[in-house]
């Protein structure tokens, strides 16, 4: 589990990085008041998801915090800077996009269902996909151990206010 938190006598000590309790998926928890773009937050949360990227036993990753933090901004600006493309999902705005999961929790369908929906290729080795507002789609979040059990290479992160 990544923990990422200014402590809220406004002195700036981080904690450090420990592993996840679970097996089948990464943790991250930025305990924040608001995310400070481009300053030492950013850079401490995308050093760790750089760390989470290069790991040789990568699984899916979620990043969850207290809602307005920076959690999606630092997903997206994280599949722009290390992969060639990412696919953002929102369970929040798309109901559509939550049907997919209603009816299949193979990873394989899930894409190919994804990618007939975004109308966009997903290479399965390449590119990152963000699950966000994940605590709305609960299936979804079920979906993130077969991920890790039947695509382990594929780089997915989930973000939300679980």
């Amino acid at each position: 589990m990544f923990f990422l938190s200014r402590q809220e006598s406004g002195c700036k000590k981080y904690q450090k990085v420990v592993k996840s309790p679970c097996r089948k998926y990464q943790n991250m928890v930025i305990y924040a008041r608001s995310f400070d773009k481009g300053g030492k937050m950013e850079r401490i949360g995308m050093n760790a998801l750089a760390r989470w990227k290069e790991s040789d036993a990568r699984k899916p990753l979620i990043v969850q915090g207290a809602r307005q933090v920076g959690k999606t901004y630092l997903l997206k600006e994280f599949g722009k800077r290390y992969f060639p493309k990412y696919h953002y999902i929102n369970f929040e705005k798309s109901s559509a996009l939550s049907k997919v999961f209603e009816k299949t929790l193979d990873p394989f369908e899930i894409l190919e269902e994804l990618e007939f929906s975004l109308g966009t290729e997903i290479d399965r080795e390449k590119d990152l996909i963000i699950f966000d507002e994940i605590q709305r789609e609960p299936k979804a979040l079920t979906s993130l151990k077969y991920f890790c059990e039947n695509m382990p290479g594929t780089a997915v992160c989930a973000a939300g206010s679980l």
